[in-house]
């Protein structure tokens, strides 16, 4: 509130101004981050972390560096496990390929696909 009050009085304007050009800027920011595309931002936020990173590491510190490093790999998905290759779905059995659907359908498309097998359309 003082620093409103502070600003009000160095621009010549009332709080109330001073407000509603904070909510117009909120506003254009939200405008702005909306518009742009969320892989680009990502890019643009890995290419700065990649520039700290190399300093950290220029200058020797080694634990921010370190920090960083795994916030990228968070970032670009790395500390997730690599999905399913086609060729290991291909190895399992009849009951392991059924077991690992199940997991993935819901009961209602497990309902579909036993409709389908006693003859009916899902």
């Amino acid at each position: 509130m003082q620093i409103a009050i502070d600003l009000a009085a160095e621009l010549g304007v009332t709080t109330r101004t001073v407000y509603e050009y904070r909510e117009k800027i909120i506003q254009r920011g939200k405008t702005e981050l909306s518009a742009r595309d969320l892989e680009e931002r990502r890019s643009e936020f890995l290419e700065r972390l990649r520039g700290h990173c190399r300093a950290a590491l220029d200058a020797g510190k080694h634990g921010p560096a370190a920090a960083m490093l795994n916030l990228e790999q968070r970032i670009v998905g790395l500390d997730q496990p690599p999905p399913k290759q086609d060729d290991e779905i291909a190895a399992l059995d009849r009951p392991q390929l059924l077991r690992e659907l199940a997991q993935d359908l819901s009961a209602e498309e497990l309902r579909q696909i036993a409709a389908l097998k006693d003859g009916g359309e899902g």
